[in-house]
């Protein structure tokens, strides 16, 4: 029989089936055993989560086991908190069987002495009172844990962000729909947007109840808002508010919200909103209507720098960066303005606008405007520019987490992962300009905020450029073993194991190099001669580049060898892969050493 301890272990590793099997074992022997029960019936819940998840989501009688295998703990043990919590949960969220016997366990549950356990009886007794249409018990509980959270988090704005926005959204839709207030809505709304508000038909909502008691400035808040966060779910409702605001702008002038809401709009659906010079019509009305505004100019120049007319499109891009200007106006005012001139414009103001905007900005940058523009002596001051641009993103992104100062979110994407691949680009950059040691630190705290393999192979890069291989090994090793877990191509596989065979070699760890040599030798032929005859010859020719510095290295190792042994190595390349070029190149070198000179031609050839 299973000790409780190896019972636990089941349960951490996730062998949930062997674990409930071996605790309803132990519990044939102690059967009024608090923790075993308890494991078993979270053993059950899971086992119920998996089933709902690949098999019939209407069978409950699995999460009905569960259930009441957390109340029989409750009978053991009353105040067990960890079965209330499953208990409330499946009773809450899944089951609806007991709600006034979970709210019961909710009142005591936030009377815990444990923070988290408080936290979750909150929150499951809102989706209780929810159900019991106690909406006012709602209120209650939100205001109390957005107050908690003002409080616990008042240093920490992005953990604030993260924990007041959904709140925000369940409070302003109660008022929504449910109490209908506008006036608490407005409320809220005025509340919330400041915590990454990005619920696209939420806004979409608040802006048409907002026009309709002519709340003009919410309304147009909101619906820039619904705009910049929309998807393909909320597009519909969004082009109704378009339509909405576009005849509001027939009978009076708009607010500044609204303007830009229309703008924005007309930018991102011109699949279905034909611009035929709409764009120009309503940014020329508002340029006159607001002078020192940015965004009408900033909306003229990006139309006329898409039809490709850059002195149009430098004028009004100019004046909107002197007037405050939009990150992506950076771009198209650097590519006008080399088109129109020969040359780079001067940029003297910087935008203040979100690390995302910027983020955003450089990366079109990199793959847009240098390709457009770029030649050998352009090349390093576009550098400096891109650089410089993800510097400011970085920064932003930066100053939000560490430094407690607020920033405005661009889309709904999770910004943690969002500073997490600035950082990357920025690394990048940084290591192109040379500036290796600030790229480490870069590469550093974006793989502790979000890690990803890409950012392992730039933090490398960098490494090995500052000759600091011991620490560049590992870092590449780490980077490799994501290709077990299916996060990467074996093209990327390959490089990664090319980097670390490179450095080994040249730290004087030959037998290492030449064993590590073997394991990817023997890795390639293997993944040709299962793929080869899926593989286009783009991806033959990628695979084809990925495997030179294999190549190289193993050119170093056989220095030591004889002649035959040289040329029968390489010659043994070719029959496994016909188009290697470097192996051929190889071989010819290898004849020309020789003075063999008709099989160094016929390798040339």
């Amino acid at each position: 029989m299973s000790s409780l301890q190896e019972l636990q272990s089941l349960y951490e590793q996730g062998n949930f089936s062997d674990c409930l099997e071996s605790s309803n074992t132990f519990l044939l022997f102690n059967n009024e055993h608090i923790e075993a029960s308890l494991l078993k019936a979270k053993c059950e819940y899971e086992i119920a989560v998996i089933n709902a998840q690949h098999n019939d989501e209407e069978d409950t009688s699995l999460f009905i086991a569960a259930y009441n295998s957390f109340e029989n703990v409750l009978k053991l043990k009353p105040t067990e908190e960890t079965a209330m919590l499953f208990a409330v949960y499946i009773n809450a969220f899944i089951l609806h069987i007991n709600l006034p016997e979970a709210k019961v366990y909710c009142d005591i549950l936030a009377l815990s002495d444990d923070e988290t356990v408080r936290l979750k009886a909150l929150q499951y007794r809102r989706k209780v009172n929810f159900s019991l249409d106690n909406i006012d018990l709602v209120l209650e509980d939100l205001a109390y844990t957005i107050s908690y959270y003002q409080d616990l988090f008042r240093n920490d704005r992005s953990r604030l962000d993260q924990e007041l926005s959904p709140l925000y959204f369940e409070k302003a839709e109660i008022y929504l729909w449910h109490k209908k207030d506008a006036e608490k809505v407005f409320e809220t709304f005025n509340q919330g947007k400041t915590h990454s508000f990005t619920y696209a038909l939420t806004n979409c909502s608040i802006a048409n109840l907002a026009l309709d008691h002519e709340q003009f400035e919410i309304a147009g808040e909101a619906a820039l808002m619904a705009i910049k966060y929309g998807d393909e779910e909320s597009q519909p409702e969004l082009l109704n508010l378009y339509e909405r605001i576009t005849e509001l702008n027939l009978r009076n002038k708009l607010d500044k919200g609204s303007v830009h809401a229309l703008l924005l709009a007309l930018r991102i659906y011109s699949d279905v909103l034909t611009d035929d010079g709409e764009t120009l019509s309503l940014a020329k009305t508002y340029i006159d209507f607001y002078p020192d505004w940015h965004v009408p100019h900033h909306f003229a120049g990006t139309f006329w720098f898409d039809k490709k007319n850059y002195e149009k499109a430098f004028t009004h891009l100019k004046r909107s960066l002197e007037l405050g200007g939009m990150a992506p106006g950076i771009r198209r005012y650097i590519e006008a303005g080399y088109h129109l001139n020969g040359q780079l414009p001067n940029i003297e103001n910087w935008p203040e606008d979100s690390p995302e905007a910027y983020y955003n900005t450089a990366v079109d940058f990199y793959y847009l405007t240098e390709p457009e523009i770029s030649n050998a002596a352009l090349a390093p001051e576009l550098l400096k520019i891109r650089t410089r641009l993800y510097e400011i993103s970085y920064n932003g992104f930066y100053n939000y987490f560490y430094n407690n100062i607020p920033i405005i979110a661009e889309t709904a994407e999770n910004q943690v992962h969002a500073f997490a691949k600035c950082a990357n680009n920025y690394g990048i950059a940084s290591t192109d300009m040379g500036e290796f040691e600030r790229a480490v630190e870069v590469h550093s705290l974006g793989y502790s905020l979000s890690p990803f393999w890409e950012q392992l192979s730039s933090w490398g890069t960098a490494l090995k450029k500052l000759g600091r291989f011991e620490e560049a090994l590992d870092i590449f090793g780490t980077a490799a073993s994501y290709y077990f877990e299916n996060y990467m191509y074996f093209s990327s596989y390959l490089e990664l194991r090319g980097e670390v065979l490179q450095m080994t070699q040249e730290l004087g760890r030959v037998d290492e190099a030449r064993e590590l040599l073997d394991q990817i030798t023997k890795d390639y032929d293997g993944y040709l001669s299962t793929n080869q005859g899926n593989l286009t010859e783009e991806e033959l020719f990628e695979l084809n580049e990925k495997y030179i510095v294999v190549q190289n290295t193993r050119y170093d190792l056989l220095k030591q060898e004889n002649h035959d042994d040289i040329i029968k190595t390489w010659q043994e390349e070719l029959v496994k892969n016909p188009d290697d070029n470097t192996a051929w190149y190889m071989l010819m070198q290898e004849y020309y050493q020789l003075k063999d000179y008709p099989q160094c031609i016929a390798c040339a050839k």
